[in-house]
């Protein structure tokens, strides 16, 4: 599924955040083996992985559900914080 315009992105990415572990499905998921994802720089390839219309929140690993999160210092931004800011950036 192809998204084009930040508000299917955002309205995709608000429905995955509030997913608890226990509730994604794994055969809804992408393997990282098969993850193909093109920019020049990371923000570029966060708006194409999200574009996608992928779970930014969660991957597999063949049977392994692994939950993506960052750690907030109080210096670095939450990987939540950087997909809205760079959502501010995309012209639809």
């Amino acid at each position: 599924m192809k998204l084009k315009t930040k508000e299917e992105i955002l309205v995709t990415i608000k429905k995955y955040e509030k997913l608890e572990f226990y509730q994604v499905d794994l055969k809804d998921l992408p393997d990282l083996k098969d993850l193909k994802i093109v920019g020049d720089d990371i923000d570029e390839k966060i708006i194409n992985f999200l574009r996608q219309g992928y779970n930014p929140y969660y991957v597999r690993k063949g049977g392994v559900l692994i939950k993506v999160a960052t750690i907030s210092n109080g210096k670095s931004k939450t990987f939540q914080r950087i997909c809205y800011e760079l959502l501010e950036e995309i012209k639809d």
